[in-house]
């Protein structure tokens, strides 16, 4: 049984550097009119849809890595949003969900700073955001190593979150920030 465990570790970045690949050649030609035989070649790949974005996506917020997991993550949701903006392909247009699943690959990652890393995000993409996301961002501070590293970013969020009129958090955001918290001495 412990050698299953670590097969599924070594093999889950192979399979997310194998979907990224599939996407990235999918993409390769995605704007490309030329009638080389190269292009007809690769013309038979099928043009990229959301629902390939999201497989993609869902594969590299279940692995678990290094930080390039979530930065290939962050990427991929980037290259969606320039496709809407400049080619108008609505389909493509990011949402809470392609963003959570950014998020979700911090929580695998083994950076000690995801929770900042995390955060960072939030606060850029916050406008993009649903509840749900400040609750992933929550989960990677309470599983983080640095206890008190995951506990000053909870502060942090709540804090912003009460800066920005977004006072509709839903009730189980208390009981993860209180979790996230929960190392802190009470005499700080």
């Amino acid at each position: 049984q412990g050698n299953s465990s670590r097969a599924t570790t070594t093999t889950a970045p192979a399979i997310a550097n194998r979907a990224v690949s599939i996407l990235e050649n999918m993409e390769l030609f995605f704007n490309n009119d030329d009638h080389s035989e190269h292009s007809v070649m690769v013309r038979q790949l099928p043009k990229p849809n959301r629902d390939t974005y999201n497989v993609v996506l869902r594969i590299l917020a279940k692995t678990p890595g290094t930080r390039d997991i979530p930065q290939l993550a962050r990427h991929i949701v980037e290259r969606m949003q320039y496709k809407f903006e400049h080619f108008q392909i609505l389909d493509l247009q990011p949402n809470s969900f392609h963003w959570n699943c950014v998020l979700l690959s911090y929580q695998l990652c083994d950076d000690w700073q995801r929770p900042i890393l995390a955060l960072q995000l939030v606060l850029e993409k916050h406008e993009e955001l649903e509840n749900s996301s400040y609750i992933h961002l929550l989960l990677t501070c309470i599983h983080n190593d640095d206890t008190r590293l995951g506990a000053s970013v909870a502060i942090r969020l709540y804090q912003k979150l009460f800066e920005t009129t977004r006072l509709n958090v839903p009730s189980h955001f208390y009981s993860h920030f209180l979790h996230a918290i929960r190392s802190l001495d009470v005499g700080s």
